[in-house]
């Protein structure tokens, strides 16, 4: 018998969004829910979802609120540290895009949604100290996960569709390899940029994948892997 999981995303953003997603569980119109990485109730949060018996999985957070890692995220925008990491958007104009150094501002928030809304309209891009920041975070993020629930989550997906840009999918699953987390939600690609004649292998394949609930962390890792190495053909969506 087909089993149809919903989860409620963003429990642990605030208590009053936790009392709907927990009465949701107890009315039967979700199966579980996705709390914030970086949820500053997060353990109040995860004991009331325990006493209902309602599974939880890892809402992966950087692009809302301050991040967990905040007092050592933040580094200058020196020349050095412009030069854009591995990613798969061409016509981005390095001169005038914006540069994402660093995961949070100096005062350790992240940068909002509107950074991944920039990158994936090529009108930014990230840098490698970015892509380190968004592991280290993430990193913190499991294990506040752990110490909130004792476990390791099952899955883990992204606040804000982050994974959409592939460079932060990579290091999401860069981190759920590394601690144990067998599966990783994927955001629907096609949803956010209309597939084109000219669309790469790659992303044909992330998105076609997206349509299942999850796929497993090594299967997606494997395919950021393909690209760095050139095995897939990547025009439009070139590595700098």
């Amino acid at each position: 018998m087909a089993r149809v999981i919903v989860t409620a995303d963003d429990y642990g953003y605030c208590k009053t969004r936790d009392r709907g997603i927990l009465q949701a569980f107890k009315d039967g119109i979700v199966t579980s829910a996705a709390i914030m990485g970086n949820s500053p109730h997060g353990r109040e949060a995860t004991t009331l979802a325990s006493m209902a018996e309602m599974e939880l999985l890892l809402h992966g957070n950087i692009t809302e609120g301050c991040a967990l890692t905040s007092t050592s995220q933040y580094k200058p925008s020196a020349s050095e540290h412009k030069k854009p990491f591995p990613c798969f958007v061409s016509e981005v104009d390095i001169q005038h895009a914006q540069v994402y150094t660093s995961l949070t501002t100096e005062e350790g928030m992240f940068h909002s949604k509107s950074m991944v809304v920039n990158v994936l309209g090529g009108q930014a891009f990230l840098t490698q100290q970015f892509h380190e920041d968004v592991v280290d975070e993430l990193t913190a993020q499991v294990a506040a996960f752990q110490q909130w629930t004792g476990a390791t989550p099952v899955c883990i997906n992204s606040h804000n569709h982050s994974c959409s840009v592939p460079t932060l999918a990579h290091a999401m699953t860069t981190v759920a390899l590394a601690r144990g987390i067998p599966a990783f939600r994927l955001a629907q690609l096609s949803s956010r940029k209309p597939e084109s004649p000219s669309t790469s292998p790659f992303l044909l394949n992330v998105d076609r994948s997206s349509h299942k609930v999850a796929v497993t962390c090594l299967y997606l890792h494997r395919i950021f892997d393909a690209v760095s190495s050139g095995c897939y053909e990547k025009s439009p969506y070139v590595l700098y």
